[in-house]
């Protein structure tokens, strides 16, 4: 190919380059103007796996999580996670501004810049995705008509701020939201758009990317696009929030367990406590009696560390009853808390309910993105079936063992009681209301240092996971500018050359004598030019 051939072979046509050129170039403007823009937005979140907490909580290691790092960042892409992000921002109605010149043609998202704010009936049908264009008038009035001409609503309508618009499939009113400006506001057209959460989430997970930063790295990119940025930003930053949060909501809720069912034991001991002691003052001051023997004081030291072991075995016996209900019932270990909070240190009890804890969550997480009769569920299911058999087996067995330390104690506090009863009898009264206080007394103490140890791990809970670089703008997805400038560019050059290439390589005409000498490979003596005025003669 001879370049410089071809460039004086088409120099003479250089104005249809340049009227190609340009309408390329004007094409590209255009679509760069109107185009509405989508804007991505970044951030990264730190997700960490097997979070303990410090060795001081050692002794009531009830928040261990074990978290499988490919399944949080399916949380993060989850349709329940991002619906409820949703729900917590204003994305229910879109707001636009639209051009005054170029109309339906160049309208821009405002998110919260708008003057006005759109209530809508939630209880009553609405029509979701329809496009309605209002006009303000003046502070008090505005003009309101459909763009995709939704047949109930008929045609244009002048409003008063703050009257419902109602009908059989909408219901909604406008309000203003700041103060009005005549030369900002007045004559400005708008359109909005109600949404429906349930088909908008879709729509954002589809725009949502969460990425690992590299092999071996525990923290993700979350990648988000949108035609407005600060919308991006806020729900990127609200999705780790909710995330976080969520996360700490799960590890509190099994400090929340142990507080719950500690409360309750306590509010039937304080009472209890409360009459015993009522009891003891009242027969002090009626008997005139301050103490008792030193035969009786030890037999009531000797009783009253009986009776608390029994007291506490009791509450060790509720709580095997409660995770026995919770067992045979087939319920999810939601509220179930660690043996270790009630003082309980059996090594396969902790064991087993860590592992059925773990499983429940699996389970979870994977339904977030599969159903119940996915093989990997099932798999889980059969699993739970397994360790709950072998969790029952040890309940019931803890169970005997607690019975037949009860019946020990049972025998060794008879004994003492036999040996009270030999007493003279106003010693006896004393001993016995001295004993019902004194085992709710050390019952309500256990509970209430149980309590405490619960509250302490509550407050210094943290979250697993945290931001590690809040939402920022990265770049505009598109339109891209200088990309459709560039290639407007490339178009409005190859585009005339190349049907000046294809109409000289379909021309059958021989154009250049060069062309001649060529194919015959001789050399061209002369011309015998052709003159159309004589070709008749």
């Amino acid at each position: 190919i001879d370049l410089k051939k071809l460039f004086f072979k088409y120099l003479p046509y250089w104005y249809v380059f340049v009227i190609c050129l340009l309408l390329a170039l004007a094409m590209a403007f255009a679509f760069n103007r109107l185009k509405e823009p989508v804007y991505q937005v970044k951030s990264t979140v730190l997700i960490r796996e097997d979070q303990q907490f410090s060795p001081f909580m050692g002794e009531i290691d009830m928040f261990r999580t074990r978290s499988n790092w490919y399944n949080e960042t399916a949380i993060l892409q989850s349709h329940t996670l991002v619906g409820r992000v949703l729900s917590e921002m204003e994305v229910d109605v879109y707001y636009y501004s639209v051009g005054r010149i170029l109309g339906s043609f160049r309208r821009r998202e405002i998110y919260n810049d708008t003057p006005f704010r759109v209530r809508w009936d939630k209880d009553h049908p609405q029509p979701f995705g329809e496009r309605f264009r209002i006009t303000i008038l003046d502070s008090g009035t505005y003009e309101i008509s459909t763009v995709n001409g939704l047949d109930e609503f008929g045609g244009q309508r002048r409003v008063n701020f703050g009257d419902y618009i109602s009908g059989e499939d909408y219901s909604f009113f406008l309000e203003m939201d700041t103060e009005f400006d005549p030369e900002e506001h007045g004559g400005r057209i708008y359109e909005f758009v109600i949404n429906d959460l349930n088909r908008l989430t879709p729509q954002y997970i589809d725009a949502l990317e969460v990425d690992p930063m590299g092999q071996g790295f525990s923290i993700v990119e979350v990648n988000f696009r949108a035609t407005h940025y600060m919308r991006a930003l806020d729900f990127v930053n609200m999705l780790a929030d909710t995330y976080i949060n969520q996360n700490l909501a799960e590890k509190n809720q099994e400090a929340n367990n142990t507080i719950n069912f500690i409360d309750e034991q306590i509010s039937v001991t304080a009472e209890s406590l409360t009459d015993a002691e009522a009891s003891l003052q009242e027969f002090r001051e009626d008997r005139q009696l301050v103490d008792v023997s030193l035969l009786a004081n030890q037999l009531v030291n000797e009783l009253q560390v009986l009776d608390k072991e029994r007291s506490i075995e009791n509450v060790k016996q509720q709580y095997y009853s409660f995770l026995l209900e919770y067992v045979r019932d087939d319920r999810e270990f939601s509220e179930v808390f660690a043996p270790s909070a009630l003082g309980i240190e059996d090594p396969l009890l902790n064991n087993l309910l860590l592992e059925l804890s773990k499983l429940y969550n699996e389970r979870a997480r994977l339904l977030l993105t599969t159903t119940e009769v996915s093989p990997s569920v099932r798999a889980i299911d059969r699993e739970i079936e397994q360790y709950q058999a072998t969790l029952e087996e040890n309940i019931l067995s803890l169970q005997q063992a607690s019975n037949i330390v009860m019946s020990d104690l049972n025998q060794r506090i008879r004994e003492v009681e036999r040996r009270i009863s030999e007493l003279p009898r106003t010693e006896r009264e004393m001993i016995g209301i001295q004993r019902l206080f004194n085992i709710n007394d050390a019952t309500y103490n256990f509970l209430l240092e149980k309590r405490a140890e619960a509250g302490i791990a509550l407050a210094s809970n943290v979250p697993d996971h945290k931001v590690v670089d809040p939402a920022r703008f990265s770049s505009q997805v598109s339109p891209r500018t200088r990309m459709n400038y560039a290639i407007a560019l490339v178009l409005g050059l190859a585009l005339p050359f190349g049907f000046f290439v294809l109409r000289d390589f379909f021309n059958t005409r021989i154009i250049d004598k060069k062309e001649v000498e060529q194919r015959l490979g001789y050399p061209v003596v002369g011309l015998i030019p052709r003159y159309p005025k004589l070709k008749d003669k």
